[in-house]
């Protein structure tokens, strides 16, 4: 809503005098606005389009976009990627940005994954060390050709040739190619991959004839010539040579335009030729006056798997690890040398070397060649990453991270990101956010809860993903990236209702950049790679905290009156080791030295090293370190309740599933090939008349897709496969009868296997359980309407084939003591809560100079009153609310007597704002005395029909008036034309407003109730706002008047409903059975309309016509509220 000039210079004047600092908080820079990813698609580009897609995001409040073309589920188009015309498009692109002031990122290679393209050669590539095995009896003179080892893409080179006497043993080291990295799953959607490799202090014992001793290794290298001939004169016995050399892993970018190898993440000379080919080239292309808009190269996630080779890998790993690689390289292979124990210990000095280079050679090189340019760096440092993440994540200017709205969970690169950008001193972090899968259901007001965990989680730039390019103007929503979102282009029905979400972003992001994240624990990540850092889970309650690498440990943390502090001014309370066997003793030393600085520390003491630099002497060095440091003089160190060295796993959550079978219509073998499509489920169960569910849940998952309802109602949904979705049905069960209904599909193009697995599990108030899952007493229907239920095809217990593995997670680890541990230590400690309140409320503390900053938020349905209680004393508070940038202060603060306040804080539905806490001033104070920290609000007015509402005719509507006697949901009307439309209808409706509301000048509101999805609401001619979250209220300042008031509400609704109507049309394109675009239809291509009168067009088939449609529309009750 607009305020004159003066409201906003009083408001500046206010917020800044309160907090000393040039916060603009009202408007906020640009710099501080939300970003997005915008995806070219497959050469489908137009000029038109990019100043279309620019303009739309300046218009609603984003600022800047990293831009990345991929090629994806959308024909080709006429632009390829890299050529001239492509480049001169990339360039306007950016020309378009400088002019509108937005900026850009781009991303370092074709596609979203890696630093890779077709320029880069086989020898550049990523590598890894292959072996051929030739077996010779001695003792005789042996010259023959050496076969030569795996060679990718025809490209080989020699490391070494190696003999030893052959072993009769079969044994092998288990889980090889994960610990030579050969491969590196990715840790967000393989549930096997696990987040670490652990270092144990005691091997098993490998079998004696399975291993070859060390001083038995021969090297023969220089008794092979360059054509692989060994000349050899072999000792008496049974020999197993080894040709060991390297080749290409042949991993590519992807999913790119333009596909290519990656380059090799170990060798700064292979990245600077990748940079030169890509970057630099669109570098020259832009020109200096529009260069300004390019800020940034970005490293998306990882994506590209492990390598563990590289052309001067034996001389860096004997510089970082003090010994020559070369005698243990057949460990590479699953070999045991000299020991398990031995073989292990090279194995992690192996993995932490390539670690080390990836850092040092791809990370801080790729930063170095984007400052050259004048450009910072930012990068995702996770997902199938063979080295330490936040390690990696430190090597950016800007760390990101990623978590989904709906798919996969990726919370742990948000701890991750926000432990490294307050550790190493980034000001920004910035999320990947709102990914998901999405079929045109979110909006804002369906993220702003995840939203705001972000911010409390230390995030402080969204760069939303995603925003598709549209280069057609006749088609909408367009196209999309398959069935990934969110959807968050100009296309959408609500984007020109955005900018006050934008708006709310900017002004969180803008006050969460000032001064620094407050936090009390430090936890220090297990040394080795791979390494995922895991967050305690739960976490300490009110205290908030960060993860530390080694190296940070080592090179930035030092110990101060007993606590820990960072270059940046940051301090902690508590080290928290975590549960390990194995440290290395420079490691141990420092923590040692915390330790007699007279900072706390709570671990138990490691064993021995996990390396095999000086070894054995290392293990001596660890155990007399840990015998200092845990001593009985070391009051500071504290041994964990549960003093296992060995990290616990959490409960499996396919337990519950024991009982259950999966089951499918009777139809085709339903674990080869029944046809794509949906089908309906149904179980009737009863409960005793008096039955109280004190708790019930399901847990589900299908093969592809599923959605529940229970008793009519929904109650959930899933969509991947290997993802078991625990759903909360307490309050949809009844006594008596009840019935649990699923609509499964099976997806793909052609019969592919299909199947449902679920249990439901109550827990009755009598202390009984009932449990009901799929089995033979379900029935199943191809027409949930017709009514043709017979019985399912019972295919068997869950973990049959091929699903054996669904569901099938790695361990989850919890690698810390118990978090109630750590909260009662700071406790004993006299540390307080920085946070508690009596209600589930989330929160993040910033602190400036003078100044603390509290974000809290109330991520629930519900309104929420609460005791906050925060660790500050004698200052007086503010409340800065960032839906409209305005400030007050609250009256109601009061001491606790242990150097905390108390404040009593009242939360609309998801709501959250800013508590800002500066010193003391009486005049202020006086001032707001007189009035209520958080009035009351009565209705003064209900707003009954008839309202008159129109469709617009562009987007299906009829486009004249229809009457509504009740505000009722679109999707029940008769008439098609409003029951399928999606877009944008106005009520308008004269409406009384009293004489008496407005005498006291008391603040009024317009309050719509219900309102699916957004709405902006217009009285008297004036633009009062717009709704886009509940409470769906608005405030009406002075645009009322006495009697007669003209009241238009322009209200707009999602896209399914208009996708399902129009599924019942006849088709306008071709599509394979998944309802992925074959090709563009003409009528596309020469900016015609469809020619079968559907209203919607979209590059993947998200709805069909047998889907049930969504509630749309004003809902109400609309009332005038006013305040008390």
């Amino acid at each position: 809503m607009k305020r004159s000039s003066i409201g906003l210079f009083l408001l500046a004047v206010c917020c800044v005098a309160f907090a000393q600092s040039e916060i603009q908080f009202e408007d906020p820079p640009p710099s501080d606005r939300p970003w997005v990813y915008w995806f070219w698609k497959n050469g489908n580009i137009s000029r038109e389009g990019i100043t279309a897609d620019l303009e739309a995001m300046q218009r609603v409040g984003i600022g800047g976009a990293i831009l990345m073309e991929v090629a994806l589920s959308v024909p080709k188009g006429q632009y390829e990627f890299f050529s001239p015309e492509w480049r001169e498009l990339f360039a306007f692109a950016v020309q378009e940005a400088n002019r509108l002031g937005l900026v850009i990122s781009m991303n370092s290679a074709p596609g979203w994954t890696g630093s890779g393209g077709p320029w880069v050669t086989p020898e550049r590539s990523m590598q890894q060390v292959v072996f051929s095995e030739t077996n010779i009896a001695g003792p005789k003179p042996i010259a023959l050709a050496l076969p030569r080892p795996q060679a990718v893409l025809d490209y080989y080179e020699d490391i070494a040739v190696l003999a030893f006497p052959a072993t009769t043993g079969t044994y092998r080291i288990a889980d090889i190619s994960e610990k030579a990295f050969y491969k590196r799953g990715a840790f967000s959607s393989q549930p096997s991959v696990r987040a670490t490799l652990p270092s144990l202090a005691d091997y098993e014992s490998a079998p004696q004839d399975a291993i070859t001793p060390l001083k038995q290794i021969v090297d023969l290298t220089a008794h092979m010539d360059r054509d692989g001939q060994l000349t050899w004169d072999a000792p008496e016995g049974n020999w197993t040579v080894l040709r060991i050399g390297h080749t290409s892993t042949g991993q590519t970018n992807r999913p790119a335009p333009l596909p290519g190898l990656e380059c090799d993440k170990l060798d700064t000379e292979a990245l600077d030729a990748h940079f030169r080919a890509f970057i630099d080239v669109l570098l020259e292309d832009i020109g200096p006056d529009a260069r300004k808009a390019l800020v940034s190269v970005h490293l998306d996630s990882w994506e590209v798997g492990a390598q563990n080779w590289s052309r001067r890998f034996r001389e860096e790993f004997t510089k970082r690890r003090d010994y020559d690689p070369l005698p243990y390289l057949p460990v590479m292979g699953g070999r045991v040398v000299e020991s398990l124990d031995v073989s292990e210990r090279f194995l992690w000095d192996l993995r932490q070397t390539v670690s080390e280079l990836i850092v040092e050679n791809h990370g801080r090189r790729l930063r170095e060649l984007a400052h050259d340019e004048g450009l910072w760096f930012s990068v995702e440092p996770y997902d199938m990453t063979p080295c330490d993440d936040m390690s990696l994540g430190a090597t950016g200017d800007v760390p990101m991270c990623e978590f989904w709205s709906k798919g996969f969970d990726t919370r742990y690169s948000v701890h991750e990101a926000t432990s490294v950008a307050h550790v190493y001193d980034k000001p920004i972090v910035a999320a990947e956010a709102f990914t998901s899968i999405d079929r045109w259901l979110f909006h804002p007001g369906t993220i702003k809860a995840q939203g705001d965990w972000a911010f409390c989680e230390g995030v402080n730039r969204f760069v939303i993903h995603r925003y598709i390019h549209q280069p057609y103007s006749n088609i909408r929503p367009g196209l999309s990236l398959g069935p990934h979102g969110l959807h968050y282009e100009r296309t959408e029905t609500w984007w020109e209702f955005s900018r006050p979400w934008h708006e709310y972003l900017a002004r969180c992001q803008h006050v969460l950049r000032q001064g620094r994240f407050v936090s009390d624990i430090l936890y220090l990540s297990p040394e080795g790679a791979p390494n995922v850092f895991q967050a305690p889970d739960p976490a300490p309650k009110g205290y908030k905290h960060d993860g530390c690498t080694p190296e940070a440990l080592l090179t930035r943390v030092k110990a101060e009156q007993g606590k820990l502090v960072l270059p940046n001014g940051a301090r902690y309370r508590l080290l928290v080791l975590p549960k390990a066997e194995t440290m290395t003793p420079a490691l141990l030393r420092k923590v040692g030295e915390i330790a007699a600085a007279g900072v706390a520390v709570v671990g138990a003491p490691p064993r021995t090293s996990p390396s095999l630099t000086k070894y054995p002497e290392c293990d001596a060095e660890v155990q007399q370190l840990a015998a200092e440091i845990w001593g009985a003089s070391a009051g500071h160190v504290v041994l964990p309740q549960d003093a296992s060295q060995t990290a616990a796993s959490t409960d499996n959550p396919r337990d519950a599933l024991a009982q259950a079978h999966w089951i499918w219509h009777r139809e085709a073998d339903p674990a080869t090939a029944p046809p794509p499509g949906k089908r309906y489920f149904r179980r009737v169960f009863s409960l005793p008349d008096n039955a109280v569910a004190k708790n019930a849940r399901v847990v589900m998952t299908a093969d592809n897709a599923f959605e529940l309802h229970v008793n009519g109602l929904p109650a959930g949904d899933g969509d991947t496969l290997n993802e078991l979705y625990a759903m909360d049905v307490t309050s949809l069960l009844r006594p008596g009868e009840n019935v649990i209904a699923v609509a499964a599909e099976n997806k793909g193009g052609k019969p592919n296997a299909a199947g449902l697995v679920g249990v439901l599990l109550i827990h009755l108030g009598d202390g009984s359980d009932v449990a009901v899952p799929t089995d033979a007493q379900w029935v199943s229907s191809t027409d949930a309407d017709a009514g043709k239920w017979t019985a399912v095809h019972d295919l068997g217990l869950f973990g049959i084939a091929p699903w054996e593995d669904v569901g099938k997670k790695a361990d989850r680890i919890d690698p810390y003591p118990d978090s109630a541990q750590i909260e009662s230590l700071l406790r004993a400690m006299g540390v307080h809560p920085d946070f508690e309140a009596s209600a589930p409320l989330d929160y993040v503390h910033r602190r400036l100079e003078a100044h603390d900053v509290y974000f809290v938020t109330n991520g629930s349905q519900d309104a929420v009153t609460a005791a906050c209680t925060f660790r500050v004393d004698n200052m007086d508070a503010q409340l800065w609310h960032p839906e409209t940038g305005r400030a007050r202060t609250l009256n109601g603060l009061s001491p606790t007597g242990d150097g905390r306040s108390v404040i009593s804080l009242r939360f609309d539905p998801l709501e959250s704002y800013f508590i800002v806490f500066g010193p003391r001033d009486p005049k202020r104070a006086q001032k707001a005395a007189d009035r209520a920290d958080f009035p009351t609000l009565n209705v003064i007015e209900t707003i009954a029909g008839p309202w008159s509402v129109t469709f617009d005719r562009s987007s299906g509507g009829s486009g004249e008036p229809v009457t509504f006697d009740e505000l009722v949901d679109w999707s029940q009307r008769s008439d098609e034309s409003i029951r399928y439309y999606s877009g944008t209808a106005t009520y308008a409706k004269t409406i009384e407003i009293p004489e008496s509301a407005l005498k006291n000048r008391r603040p009024l509101y317009i309050d719509l109730g219900r309102v699916e999805a957004m709405a902006s609401v217009r009285l008297n001619g004036r633009e009062l706002g717009i709704a886009w979250k509940r409470p769906f209220r608005i405030a009406i300042g002075d645009a009322a008047r006495p009697g007669e008031n003209a009241l238009e509400v322009r209200v707009v609704n999602l896209w399914p409903n208009r996708m399902i109507g129009d599924e019942r049309l006849p088709a306008d394109s071709e599509r394979d059975e998944s309802g992925t675009l074959k090709q563009w239809p003409q009528w596309v291509l020469e900016n015609g309309k469809s020619p079968t009168g559907r209203v919607t067009f979209a590059t993947w088939r998200h709805w069909t016509a047998e889907d049930s449609l969504i509630p749309s529309g004003l809902l109400g009750p609309v009332t005038i509220v006013a305040e008390e």
